[in-house]
């Protein structure tokens, strides 16, 4: 029997991106449960690291179980690519690992893995994901209030995507979390400049119900910032997490309130 991975991995790919967690774990188990063959092996690593990025995103705080899940499934996943070679999906891996031990306030740990995930990153002909760790490491430095870093590492991301112009979904997110560092120098004006401009990309040609869960929280975000659009930002982030699994708004909303409380 022929497996159409293809579409099996958009399939879930679309229940991530709505925040349908649940479903979308599920849908990328069920590709590693079909991958048996060893010429499959890549497709099986590749679906158990996707379910570990899927169970990050329902991470909310240091306590919820989603961070051991997603642990465990990149660790296994890790441990697959190491067998396979492939130090790219390897600094991958350890990037979404340190992710999760970011949001989840796990610093030191999250450190390591961030140093790992360069150290992988550098050497691959990948300049995208390179470039999407360090903006990742950005955010991660704002967090301990070292907010100049987390800038400098935000702005080598955005000159290495220069290098691979394809990769706008990628800058999208970059230029979030450079918004938040922005935030959280208390500069509202250059956040909503930068989330405005990420807002532009989802909506330019990717439809908004494709990316549900990162425009939810998006809106989020621009109702921090956008005073005169209140009523606007408001109604579609109370519409957007209303559409996500209960775990995933949950996650945006505990991000977005951390971030409101610094503006206030």
């Amino acid at each position: 029997m022929v497996v159409a991975f293809e579409n099996l991995f958009t399939q879930a790919r679309h229940f991530q991106q709505r925040g349908q967690i649940t479903q979308a774990i599920a849908a990328y188990r069920d590709i590693a449960a079909l991958a048996t063959e060893s010429h499959e092996a890549h497709h099986h690593c590749e679906a158990i690291f996707r379910a570990g990025q899927t169970a990050v995103l329902a991470i909310s705080d240091a306590t919820t179980s989603y961070y051991q899940d997603a642990l465990t499934l990149l660790g296994e996943a890790l441990q697959e690519a190491i067998t396979l070679g492939v130090s790219e999906l390897q600094g991958m891996i350890y990037r979404e690992m340190a992710t999760a031990a970011d949001t989840a306030q796990d610093f030191a740990n999250a450190a390591v893995l961030f140093q790992k995930s360069l150290e992988l990153l550098s050497t691959a002909d990948s300049p995208a994901e390179l470039a999407f760790t360090y903006g990742k490491l950005g955010a991660h430095l704002g967090r301990l209030g070292q907010t100049e870093g987390g800038i400098l590492a935000v702005e080598k991301a955005l000159d290495l995507y220069r290098q691979e112009p394809l990769a706008g979904y990628y800058q999208a997110l970059t230029k979030i979390d450079l918004g938040i560092l922005y935030l959280r120098q208390d500069k509202p004006e250059a956040a909503s400049d930068s989330w405005t401009e990420a807002y532009g990309w989802f909506v330019a040609d990717h439809g908004e119900e494709e990316y549900e869960l990162d425009l939810t929280r998006l809106y989020g975000l621009l109702l921090i910032v956008e005073p005169t659009e209140q009523k606007k930002w408001q109604r579609l982030y109370a519409q957007g997490l209303r559409r996500l699994e209960i775990v995933a708004a949950k996650a945006v909303r505990s991000n977005v309130d951390q971030l409101s409380n610094l503006h206030r």
